[in-house]
């Protein structure tokens, strides 16, 4: 699906609902780059997400297309200033946006990471959305 805006295109370019990316010990996820199957070459580590809850997202594409996102990927509101969106597996959400150097798009990743067990972490990629103008969005 693809929306059009005034400044900018945004589509689902990959609705994965859940791919297992790491599934292990603490210390063990931080360092290693992880590989999207499927993804043309998005390769990523856990650091470039962790500083990116996935509500942030919001007010960098704004309310419709992240009203979009939130409807398409079928999350659900959280509810109260203590709650935190998540996603498959209740893993806390969080985003990072994926720059193709030879495309017209940035990608924007949707990876849920937590504690599923004590001392068992999991990182699973949630959906990929591709999204041109993004260095436009919020501008004034």
């Amino acid at each position: 699906m693809s929306k059009k805006t005034d400044s900018y295109t945004v589509r689902e370019a990959d609705k994965v609902r859940r791919i297992g990316i790491f599934d292990g010990e603490e210390p063990e996820f931080l360092e290693p780059e992880f590989d999207i199957p499927g993804s043309g070459g998005i390769v990523f580590k856990a650091r470039q997400f962790l500083d990116q809850p996935f509500g942030e997202l919001k007010p960098l594409l704004g309310d419709k297309i992240f009203d979009q996102i939130v409807e398409e990927q079928g999350y659900i509101i959280p509810e109260g200033e203590l709650s935190t969106w998540t996603g498959t597996d209740r893993l806390k959400l969080y985003y990072f946006v994926h720059r193709h150097p030879d495309a017209d798009f940035e990608s924007v990743v949707l990876v849920g990471f937590g504690e599923f067990q004590p001392g068992r972490y999991m990182i699973n990629v949630e959906g990929i959305w591709e999204i041109e103008g993004l260095d436009t969005v919020g501008e004034a």
